[in-house]
């Protein structure tokens, strides 16, 4: 976990004109510690699935009720087919 310390500091040198660049390094951080450290296979693809699913609704719907749609989406796992534990 100390490693969390020069990893922040590395993202603050990726320059931001790079954006994809931030999102990749995130992306492999996250990823590093959900399965290299904490063996969380499953959260890593509930994260991958929910992160893919709010970007999609929100660049391909338009309407004025997006936020809502992303918000029961992302927080009513019962309406998309998951089941409780």
């Amino acid at each position: 976990m100390l490693i969390s310390y020069p990893l922040a500091n590395l993202f603050t040198k990726l320059p931001r004109s790079q954006p994809w660049l931030r999102h990749l390094f995130n992306i492999g951080v996250s990823s590093f510690y959900l399965l290299g450290v904490f063996n969380l296979y499953w959260g890593w693809l509930q994260l991958m699935v929910s992160s893919i699913a709010t970007y999609v609704i929100a660049k391909y719907y338009n309407g004025h009720r997006m936020p809502w749609v992303v918000f029961v989406y992302v927080h009513c796992p019962t309406l998309r087919g998951a089941d409780e534990r």
